[in-house]
């Protein structure tokens, strides 16, 4: 009597399940791929939202009156009162980075990428520096 062994994957079995998981990470990196850009973008609009609060605390507790002749307060400026340091692409927030007080526009930049307040209020993150601050 012959035993016929049949432990195991045939080939045609294991290249159709290689190219079912190639397929499904093909969908899947992309899209999360898009959330992680999502987060860091919207993480990044927040802390330029808590630099423009902080630097609203900062005037409106600054009694001595050292508001800068241009009316840019810089995170060096308020070094020791903000919370901020690494953005949400691992890098150290810039020392330019500035709040402008007169419309409370903001400038807030790692080096690589930076939050901007648009002409309506909003705020846009893309790449680039702050390039005047």
């Amino acid at each position: 009597m012959i035993v016929k062994n049949n432990k195991g994957f045939t080939l045609v079995e294991t290249i159709a399940v290689i190219i079912i998981l190639g397929v499904v990470l093909s969908i899947a990196v992309p899209s999360i791929t898009n959330v992680v850009k999502s987060t860091n973008k919207n993480r990044m609009i927040s802390d330029a939202e808590t630099f423009i609060s902080e630097v609203k605390e900062y005037v409106e507790s600054d009694t001595i009156g050292n508001t800068p002749s241009d009316n840019k307060y810089t995170l060096e400026d308020i070094k020791g009162k903000t919370k901020l340091s690494k953005s949400p692409y691992g890098e150290e927030y810039k020392k330019n980075s500035y709040v402008d007080i007169t419309n409370y526009s903001v400038c807030l930049t790692d080096g690589e990428y930076k939050a901007t307040t648009e002409t309506e209020g909003s705020i846009k993150v893309e790449k680039g520096n702050c390039s005047n601050g």
